[in-house]
């Protein structure tokens, strides 16, 4: 017990000002008090007040039945033994279409002996702030738990605040919760919580998470005798970070923020894949260069599940410098977008469609593609692409949430790990982006297509000495080399393990039984991948 308070006792000398930070709403920011004369105080308090509360009632009546009909009725009915008859009628109101949508629902004794009634309520005040409570006992006036949600800034981050209050609760649920309080100090120092006493409202919690980064938030927990907290809490996916936008220009209805939250939060969710140029930013949102060798498609993205519903590759142009191409397979579909004359021309199963304002939709319109800018859209949803855009030099992809953790290539796997992104079809992890690049080529038959890459195991050109044993090495994963009969015309230098065996062994690269893929590594060194062949003598039986 005494390391556990001595440690979250370092934790709070460390981050003593987080929690002294002040939650500042964006609703108070953007209209802020007025300041009047001290003459005009007195005079104008009560006038302002009564008027205040005069147009809120004429505004927000104070039971949504006075204007509005129920949305939903529920009786249920109980007869006893006794013949007895009970039971309980629940009412729900609704005025969702307001600026101000509110949701009113009451549930009640149908006995006339009983005044026994629970009432509850949930509106959106403005763009920034949501209530909401709860109200039970004797025509709900004995027991209340409230609620309020608002959003706004916390050390210059943008931030939430919930704040729980519970002034009246029966003394069984507050017992109940008290033994689970008891537990909060040790469950929050599992999770990384530090921790530090303090006396704030006794029937009051409070829990602010500010977002710092798209990946991290800072999080303050005030309960009734402690402080609880944490920075740069890791998030398993990133969340948006964008500019503010003042209330005062939001379109009505002006609670659009909360309304759009959880939509903007899942799209933001969804994965998305770029290649301009030579730059490539993955699903995981690691950026890397890789230039890809001529004539050989790369698969960019691939469904890796057993339904393999698309599969997107990618090579250089015939066009010119820094243009590419891609075909794609999507169920029975075969799709080709390529550049000609600085326009990208469209080729779905063989059929040729015009280069201007394209507008494509296949039976059953599970496809369609369409021309956008200076380039082409394609939209899949039931196959799990929800937009992919190619203008000849950019190429943009973005799948559907359902796909995560499905995807393989060059794009990588989006399941939110960006140490290991550079996976390759093996299974495992490249040493480099472009033995990584390298790995995803789609190999062609000699003499049938255009690239005159293979993938192939190669020896050290040199012996080694390891362990004090002269020794000649194997790569552990495949490096490219041009096809039997071709020769290299330029060669980029990778890096790739190496497996290695005594100098008079008899075991080569001929040797079918060795299989150095699933050898150890033994050693790390550079060598030269072919990345562009000369083929004058192809051997088209190899």
């Amino acid at each position: 017990m005494g390391n556990f308070v001595s440690k979250l006792t370092d934790a709070a000398n460390d981050d003593h000002e987080i929690y002294q930070y002040r939650f500042r709403s964006a609703h108070r920011q953007e209209f802020p008090k007025r300041k009047l004369p001290a003459d005009q105080l007195s005079s104008t308090s009560s006038s302002t007040r009564s008027s205040r509360a005069s147009s809120r009632a004429a505004s927000r009546p104070k039971f949504l039945g006075d204007v509005k009909t129920p949305v939903l009725a529920v009786f249920l009915h109980r007869i006893r033994n006794d013949k007895k008859t009970g039971g309980l009628q629940l009412v729900v109101y609704a005025d969702i279409d307001s600026i101000r949508p509110r949701v009113q629902v009451f549930v009640s004794n149908l006995t006339d002996s009983s005044k026994w009634k629970l009432c509850a309520d949930a509106s959106v005040l403005n763009a920034h702030k949501a209530v909401a409570y709860l109200k039970w006992g004797r025509n709900c006036q004995d027991y209340k738990i409230s609620t309020e949600l608002v959003t706004g800034r916390f050390a210059a981050h943008p931030a939430v605040q919930v704040k729980l209050e519970w002034p009246k609760v029966p003394s069984s649920v507050r017992s109940i919760a008290d033994w689970f309080y008891k537990f909060v100090p040790g469950a929050a120092f599992m999770l990384g919580f530090s921790e530090k006493m303090d006396k704030n409202p006794s029937r009051q919690a409070r829990v602010i998470v500010a977002l710092t980064s798209p990946r991290t938030c800072d999080v303050v927990v005030k309960l009734p005798d402690m402080i609880l907290y944490e920075k740069a809490m890791r998030l398993p996916l990133p969340l948006p970070v964008g500019p503010r936008i003042p209330a005062s220009e939001l379109q009505p209805p002006i609670w659009n923020v909360f309304a759009e939250a959880p939509s903007a939060v899942l799209e933001n969710l969804k994965a998305r894949c770029s290649v301009s140029h030579n730059k490539i930013t993955t699903f995981n949102d690691v950026q890397f260069n890789y230039t890809m060798p001529a004539n050989c498609y790369h698969i960019l993205a691939q469904d890796c599940s057993s339904d393999l519903k698309f599969l997107v590759m990618m090579r250089n142009a015939e066009e010119g410098l820094n243009l590419k191409a891609i075909n794609i397979k999507l169920g029975s579909h075969e799709i080709d977008m390529h550049p000609v004359n600085g326009q990208v021309k469209l080729l779905v199963d063989g059929v040729e469609s015009p280069t201007t304002n394209v507008s494509y939709i296949s039976a059953g319109a599970s496809l369609w593609i369409h021309s956008e800018k200076q380039g082409l859209v394609l939209v899949a949803p039931a196959y799990g692409i929800d937009k992919l855009y190619f203008d000849g030099y950019t190429f943009r992809i973005q799948v559907a949430l359902w796909m995560a953790g499905k995807m393989c290539g060059i794009c990588g796997k989006y399941d939110a790990e960006c140490e290991e992104e550079y996976r390759m079809p093996n299974g495992y992890l490249a040493k480099d982006a472009v033995s990584f690049g390298h790995s995803w080529i789609l190999e062609e038959k000699p003499c049938t297509g255009a690239c005159k890459l293979r993938h192939s195991f190669v020896k050290l050109e040199k012996t080694v000495q390891l362990a004090g044993v002269e020794s000649k090495c194997y790569s552990t994963e495949p490096v490219l080399r041009c096809m039997k009969g071709c020769s290299a015309t330029k060669t980029t230098p990778v890096t790739v393990g190496f497996h290695c065996l005594p100098a008079d062994s008899a075991t080569s690269l001929t040797d079918k039984q060795t299989k150095f893929d699933q050898k150890s590594e033994d050693m790390q060194d550079t060598v030269e991948a072919h990345i562009a062949c000369s083929c004058e003598n192809e051997d088209c039986s190899a």
